[in-house]
């Protein structure tokens, strides 16, 4: 799955994109904006990118306290603690984060605007402009 995070405006501005995970160990790769989920069906990633399809570096972290980031509470009274992926930017207007979702190692590569991705033994393929313009 793939979802693209477009934010509009004038000038520079800072943007945070935050993926909260379940309940399962995980393995983070915080230098390439990513984290792995450990499931009892397999690995599940979680990668962010720029819009050249280069890397976010951000931050996974699971039940910090000071800042409160990386728990769930599906009950008033109840919490739990989940990986948490955060990853920010600043730039001009346009913003974008393109995030990775998928069973699996993730691989994507982008070249002149087309983006592969590949995850759970499928290959998909999209171009930029056109994702963005279907927005």
């Amino acid at each position: 799955m793939v979802v693209i995070d477009r934010i509009t405006g004038e000038g520079e501005h800072s943007a945070r994109l935050h993926w909260l995970g379940g309940p399962y160990p995980h393995t983070g790769d915080p230098a390439h904006g990513a984290m792995t989920l450990h499931t009892p069906k397999g690995d599940y990633g979680v990668a962010v990118f720029d819009r050249t399809g280069a890397p976010l570096a951000g931050t996974v972290v699971r039940g910090q306290s000071d800042p409160p980031r990386g728990w769930v509470s599906r009950y008033y009274g109840e919490r739990e603690d989940v990986p948490s992926l955060a990853v920010e930017q600043r730039a001009k207007c346009p913003l974008e984060f393109v995030t990775v979702l998928g069973e699996g190692p993730l691989e994507v590569s982008v070249e002149g605007g087309r983006w592969t991705v590949r995850a759970a033994g499928a290959t998909h393929t999209f171009d930029w402009q056109e994702a963005i313009e279907a927005v």
